[in-house]
């Protein structure tokens, strides 16, 4: 969750630096779910929306409230990078006109934001904490200019269905690592060494039914010039083949007797191993390790396929 807040609050200060007259010359557009939306360069897909008083054992909404979990999923279709900010960019209205915005509290399928390759498909879960009795809710969205084309925003009715509810698939139009192999950017080198999947590290932490953790050994040189800073949950994720992402399991990291240490600088010309923990659903196939050299940077979010 971390990782998606911060970016999405970033995504949305760039976008709204963006911001441009023409923006008066753009058009609203309506859809159901499991309506395709045919934005140019990115494509956006509504596939569900569920309503529930609690997102896991820790999580419940407050006395007269429910969660409203929307699932989206939106595709790269071009062969430049982008990067989409979905946090700032939504809201849920209802048949009253009352509008809410998305929750600080996430799933364990958070929508993630940030870069998105060409190809890539983004897929994941806004939550919203809404009245019990509110209804009728339907999801703004609006777009980043130029990322739709002409659309300024689309309005998704979350209570109708299509009758052929459309599929976005990841299809990776840029090159994919494997194990073993390192990629250089601007100085710095990453290395992803090994892999392997446990469903328990200690006596303490245990993978949940039907998942495992997917431990990955890598390697970061640092030959900038300078000390560099890397984070394990801004710059670092676990990918899957339907276009989901997951963040490091801190837990189970600080289990690991080799976990990744990101809390001090890493010298010029000096390099560090170690390892991070990520929980998904077990035996996932295509699964990825992704790395972003720059934060603030389109171009260089990079794939390793584990398996």
């Amino acid at each position: 969750m971390i990782r998606r807040v911060f970016l999405g609050v970033l995504g949305s200060l760039v976008a709204t630096a963006g911001t441009s007259a023409s923006a008066a010359a753009q058009e609203d557009t309506s859809a159901v779910v499991g309506e395709l939306i045919e934005g140019d360069p990115l494509h956006l897909l509504v596939e569900g929306a569920r309503l529930t008083d609690s997102l896991d054992e820790f999580t419940e909404a407050e006395a007269g409230s429910e969660f409203l979990v929307v699932r989206i999923a939106y595709k790269n279709t071009s062969d430049e990078f982008h990067t989409v900010s979905g946090l700032l960019s939504t809201r849920i209205r209802d048949d009253e006109s009352y509008t809410y915005d998305q929750s600080f509290y996430g799933t364990a399928e958070a929508l993630n934001d940030g870069q998105i390759a060409p190809g890539e498909v983004e897929r994941g879960d806004l939550v919203y904490e809404v009245p019990e009795d509110a209804s009728g809710f339907v999801l703004e969205f609006d777009f980043d200019i130029g990322l739709f084309g002409d659309l300024e925003r689309a309005v998704i009715d979350l209570e109708t269905t299509s009758d052929e509810p459309a599929t976005l698939e990841q299809e990776l139009a840029i090159d994919v690592h494997g194990v073993g192999d390192t990629v250089e950017h601007e100085g710095t080198a990453v290395t992803v060494n090994e892999t392997t999947t446990e469903t328990q590290l200690d006596e303490f932490t245990e993978a949940a039914a039907d998942h495992e953790y997917v431990i990955v050994d890598l390697t970061v040189a640092n030959a900038t010039g300078e000390e560099q800073l890397v984070s394990t949950l801004l710059q670092m994720q676990l990918k899957d083949g339907e276009g989901l992402s997951y963040d490091e399991d801190l837990g189970a990291t600080s289990s690991l007797e080799r976990a990744f240490e990101e809390g001090a600088p890493i010298a010029d010309g000096d390099e560090r191993r170690g390892q991070l923990a990520y929980e998904a659903e077990a035996e996932r196939e295509p699964l990825y390790w992704v790395f972003e050299f720059s934060l603030f940077a389109e171009g260089d979010k990079t794939f390793w396929q584990l398996r």
